[in-house]
Order: C-alpha cells, then structure tokens, then sequence
C-alpha cells in the first residue's frame, strides 16, 4: 500500500530491506532510480499525507517514518550517479522549464536514447532551488538532484524564456514543464509599496537580501506558500500574521506546515477577507471584513460570505498576497482549461500532436513528487510516441 501511494512509486518495501540489511548503496538505487529528486524529497515530501499514511504498520503501533528513511539513505551517501543513458536515436526533444517535472522527464528521456534540451528563464531547479526556505531544504540537497543533467545528450539553456512552439520549430517532441505565475490582489492599494509577491519574497530570502526586524507583516492565504512566506518573515524579524477567509480546517496546507508555523510564532487570524490594502506611498494597514461560511463551493468547501458592518483595520508595513497561482499565457497553440491550466489527456498528451506537458501547469503537480510522476509520465508517452513515428 505504501509504494501505491508514492506517486513516484519507489519501492518502500525493497529500500527499507536494503537498509536492514545494510547495503545502503542498493536502497539508494532503489530510491533514486525511481525518483530523480529524491534528494530534495527527502525533506519535503508530504509523506503523512501519502505513503506513511498507507503503512500498514500503523495498524500494530505506528507508522515507519518512511521519508526520515530515505532521508538517512540520500544524505549519508551523497550524489551517486544512477542514470543508464541509451545510444542516442537521432530525434531530440525540447523541454520548456527546469523544475522537477522538467529535469525528471529530461533523465528519463536520456535513459530511452533521445537527446534533450532544456530551457528555463531562469536556473535549474525550480521552485526547489529558488523558494522553499533554506530551513527547511538545504540548496546542496537540489543540487545534488539536477548534478545528473551533466552528461553528454543533455543541453541546458538558462535565461531563455520560450513562450511559443514558433520558437522550437525542428524538435521532434515538446515537454511544457514551465511554472506559475500569481495571482495578485485585486484591490484597492494592491500597488502600494510594500506588497510584497510571495515568489519574490521567498527568492529574495534565498538569496540572503533580507531583513524585516520590526516590521509588521500580514500574509494573505491559508496554502502551504502562505505558510512558507509568513516562516520566511518570521526568521528575518518581522512580526507575522497570516490572514485567511474560512476555518484553518479548510485550508489547503499541510498539517505539518501549520504546526512548525505555530511554533514559530506566527499568529492566525481566520474568517477575514482583505478589502483594501491602507497607505500613501506605502502599505500602512490592511482594512479586513469578517466572514462567515455558507453553502459550499465548486471546491467542495463551505463558501465564504462577508458580514455587514463586520470591517476593521489591521496595521502592517508589508502584505504578501499567497492567494494562489496559475499558468502563464504563453503557447497559445495549445488548449486550457477555465482557470488557465494546460490541457492534459492521461498520458501528459495536449491538444497538439507532440507537445505535452506536466507539472504545475497543469493543474496536478502540486509537489515535487507529484511533479516527478508526471515528468515520468510524460517521458514515457514522448518515448513512445517518437518510436510510432521513426
């Protein structure tokens, strides 16, 4: 039930053996082979949410700490290299984004002899590399995850945004791998300095340029980035409220995210809404209305409804608006859905004939295991298609 559960699908029982056994080296592979990020999801995966959820050992006492497992295994043998590249076949692949989605699917590829090439506006890595807080994943471990794209058949372009299939005239497969853009606020004072995107503010902390001491921070959302914005705050000074339209139990993060946040410090406010961001030149307040819960909405939870004559002001000096993402308008050559997320088939297949796509994109890929699967499903249908087409 374990391995089921893992969307990467390592083989939990096989590793577990390996390290009781006490060849590490085997359970690595076993580990790696299965997941190329395995590195980075040795500290972020959300395992009580999958595979240790499922443990059937939890029926005689508890679970195994499946992650803190694999976790021992990565770090105590470093990088090895598991990779079993093909003679390369002639046909090439493109592949738009640099994330675990997009690194997963280019090792694969390699592996079933198609030569790959990666670009991403920005570096390698993703949102891995660039905006999950250090204290929670040290960069040596993603490092150690995207070393393996330094081999012969793989070429990586960063700084090169692609926006349209126009610009990959003459691959033999398309890969849309991209991220997501956020969603701003749509208020009053939503310019004002001192609005700080969480994207930005999470790299900026990774880079080491900040330093909030003193400050009074409200960070709108109640998702696992909230979470990692209003951490992020509190470890460079400031003093942090996160501020969010229903129960904490309708959030979407995760339990584990919320309990290190309280611990932290961070206090919540629940059952409020933003209606306008307070300031001249620059935020100094945020004006909220009290909500109550109604009938439920599309996503299945109770809706939030504003209370009349429920508004009052709460002062800050930064607001960061976690209120959710979606994918950027570029190839326009391709179907979406509603909310802007890419069309997929079952296989990572879009409405164009060799283009596919994976990952945040799509709506689905909300984890970097969950990125992984679909990296490795999407290779497996790029595989398949350039064989039907040799």
């Amino acid at each position: 039930p374990c391995t089921r559960n893992c969307p990467a699908h390592i083989d939990i029982p096989g590793f577990i053996y390996h390290i009781r056994s006490g060849n590490l080296e085997a359970a690595y592979r076993k580990i790696k082979s299965a997941n190329p990020f395995a590195d980075t999801c040795g500290y972020v995966c959300p395992d009580e949410n999958l595979c240790q959820k499922e443990c059937i050992r939890g029926l005689i006492d508890e679970p195994i700490r499946i992650r803190e497992l694999h976790n021992y295994v990565t770090e105590t043998l470093g990088y090895r290299d598991v990779i079993e590249p093909r003679r390369l076949k002639g046909k090439k692949v493109a592949i738009v984004g640099a994330g675990p989605a997009g690194v997963t699917a280019a090792l694969k590829l390699i592996e079933s002899g198609y030569e790959v090439h990666i670009f991403d506006r920005r570096e390698v890595g993703g949102i891995p590399i660039a905006e999950i807080p250090s204290e929670r994943l040290p960069s040596e471990a993603v490092e150690r995850d995207i070393a393996a794209l330094k081999r012969p058949g793989i070429k990586v372009f960063e700084g090169k945004e692609i926006r349209s299939l126009t610009e990959l005239e003459g691959y033999d497969a398309v890969l849309l791998a991209f991220g997501l853009v956020e969603r701003g606020l749509k208020i009053p004072g939503a310019d004002l300095t001192g609005v700080i995107g969480p994207k930005e503010l999470l790299r900026s902390a990774r880079e080491k340029k900040t330093d909030f001491s003193g400050k009074r921070a409200v960070v709108i959302g109640g998702g696992n980035v909230a979470l990692d914005s209003a951490f992020v705050l509190k470890e460079k000074g400031a003093h942090v409220l996160i501020a969010y339209r229903r129960e904490l139990k309708y959030a979407p993060s995760w339990t584990k995210e919320r309990v290190l946040t309280f611990l932290k410090g961070v206090e919540f406010l629940y059952l409020v809404s933003p209606l306008e961001i307070l300031g001249k030149d620059r935020v100094e307040g945020v004006r909220f209305v009290r909500m109550r819960l109604g009938e439920a909405d599309e996503s299945g939870r109770p809706r939030p409804v504003p209370i009349e004559g429920s508004e009052f002001i709460i002062e800050a000096d930064i607001v960061v608006p976690a209120i959710g993402e979606t994918a950027p308008p570029y190839f326009p050559e391709v179907e979406r859905d509603r909310k802007g997320f890419i069309l997929v088939d079952e296989r990572g297949r879009t409405s164009k004939e060799g283009v596919f796509a994976a990952g945040d994109l799509t709506g689905e890929g909300g984890t970097v295991v969950e990125a992984v699967a679909q990296g490795k499903r999407a290779a497996h249908a790029i595989a398949e298609y350039l064989g039907r087409s040799s």
